[in-house]
């Protein structure tokens, strides 16, 4: 599980990388960010450690960029965004300063590693708005236990999938320093790859402080042709996908409701997904492409789920219950986003066939979010991955991706 959040993490900061080598000669720019924050699910399922979306605590960022300017790769979608800014973070959320209702139980301090992309709507020499996107890899050291953390079903696993974003507002009192205003809205999952793992939801606000070894550039967007960068048309993709799945009602039935600790688990394999999919999308300008997605997924490890079920609602329910199928299968929009090489890959679908029991058969509709990577040397072939959501609330699974545009 670690190896493939670790993968999908690699695969996204992709997307950073060749801004660090395409811009050598552009010299980084530094910022500091200070933030109020707090949590927005702290109580999820009343089954975690209570209250906990009432208590505030700090963050800490650490940024590297570079700045792209006129005469870069990818100008034409660079000059329409207002020439963001590419780099690599690191964070520190201080959650070991919140309290709980549970002596025996706590959160530990979260730790994160992105990448992050800022573009502006508007931009002078004094003076920009724009938007921060940023998506990476959360650690953390105190994770679920069953003897001595038995409360915190937040973090089960000690890695999770990081994904931040919000707008901000920036004053440059000097050619070299900007001061920021900072709004934004974030999340930790494993895209249920792991149990238990509700993940967490955030939301706070901040200062900023930026420095650039020289001045940045807020000069006029360079007029260029743009439908040369992109061809308008239809776009066909064939994809196959591996995923991953933990049932929360098995974690229910062999721990919430098991007294001795004896007879505890102590974890729960995540459970493997294959899937074959085709996607029809109309290219219709430089930045996105919408269109329609089919996908069928086979899924094992039903039988454990039909058992403890049976054990949390008994065999009258079990048998009442829509069943256990491993095929499942989904249809729904989707829309990319572009920027050279990647792509940010959103969905909204529903499950035409999906029987997976009680609990987790919950609603046919799903929501899913991702990042792919167009190989440059292998003629359209994309490697991505993609989380999948239900009720925009909770995880699904996590799935890694590989696929070819025709």
């Amino acid at each position: 599980m670690r190896r493939n959040l670790i993968a999908a993490v690699l695969t996204s900061l992709l997307a950073v990388w060749p801004a660090s080598a395409q811009y050598q000669k552009i010299k980084p720019n530094f910022s500091v960010e200070g933030w109020y924050a707090s949590i927005t699910n702290g109580d999820r399922d009343g089954a975690s450690m209570i209250d906990l979306d009432k208590n505030k605590y700090p963050a800490f960022n650490f940024l590297v960029g570079w700045q792209t300017k006129p005469g870069c790769k990818n100008e034409e979608i660079a000059s329409t965004l207002n020439y963001p800014v590419y780099g690599i973070g690191l964070g520190y959320e201080k959650f070991s300063s919140i309290g709980s209702n549970y002596e025996d139980s706590r959160l530990g301090d979260l730790f994160n590693i992105y990448g992050f992309f800022e573009g502006s709507f508007y931009k002078n020499d004094w003076f920009s708005v724009g938007l921060t996107l940023r998506l990476g890899l959360g650690i953390t050291f105190d994770i679920y236990n069953i003897e001595t953390n038995p409360n915190n079903v937040h973090f089960g696993a000690p890695t999770s999938l990081y994904v931040c974003g919000g707008p901000q507002v920036k004053f440059r009192p000097t050619e070299q320093l900007e001061i920021g205003a900072n709004a934004f809205i974030w999340h930790h999952s494993n895209g249920h790859t792991w149990t238990p793992n509700t993940g967490i939801n955030q939301r706070g606000v901040g200062v900023s402080a930026r420095y650039s070894l020289e001045k940045p550039y807020t000069g006029k967007r360079t007029k260029v042709d743009k439908s040369k960068a992109f061809t308008k048309g239809f776009v066909w993709d064939i994809f196959a996908h591996n995923g991953m799945h933990a049932y929360k009602a098995e974690w229910f039935a062999s721990n919430a409701l098991v007294r001795d600790y004896d007879e505890k688990k102590t974890d729960f394999t995540s459970w493997q997904r294959l899937g074959l999919g085709a996607s029809c999308q109309y290219r219709y300008c430089l930045l996105c492409s919408t269109g329609i997605e089919v996908d069928a997924t086979y899924m094992w490890g039903l039988s454990s789920l039909e058992k403890a079920d049976r054990t949390l609602y008994g065999d009258k329910a079990v048998d009442e219950s829509p069943g256990y199928c491993p095929l499942m299968v989904t249809t729904g929009l989707v829309h990319e986003f572009y920027y050279g090489n990647c792509s940010a890959y959103i969905g909204l679908g529903y499950y035409a066939l999906h029987k997976v029991g009680i609990y987790e058969d919950t609603t046919r509709l799903y929501e899913k979010i991702g990042m792919r990577f167009y190989v440059p040397s292998w003629n359209n072939v994309f490697i991505g991955w993609n989380m999948l959501a239900r009720n925009f609330t909770e995880a699904d699974h996590f799935e890694l991706q590989l696929g070819i545009r025709i």
